[in-house]
């Protein structure tokens, strides 16, 4: 397996953005429109702030 294109080695977070980030993208993105690319940041930090962006979401909807 290949990491380069074009005869050209790319970062592993161009091949992460670039390649499977768009795939993982389209298959995430309905069912969490929140969440720019989980795998791409997959911190705890950042898994914690979206899922508080989520609720506050909701709970924005219920309020009004």
């Amino acid at each position: 397996m290949t990491f380069g294109f074009r005869g050209s080695p790319v970062p592993p977070t161009s091949l992460w953005g670039n390649q499977e980030g768009n795939l993982l993208e389209l298959g995430t993105s309905s069912v969490k429109p929140w969440y720019p690319n989980p795998f791409l940041i997959s911190t705890p930090t950042y898994w914690s702030l979206g899922y508080l962006y989520s609720i506050i979401h909701t709970l924005s909807y219920s309020v009004c």
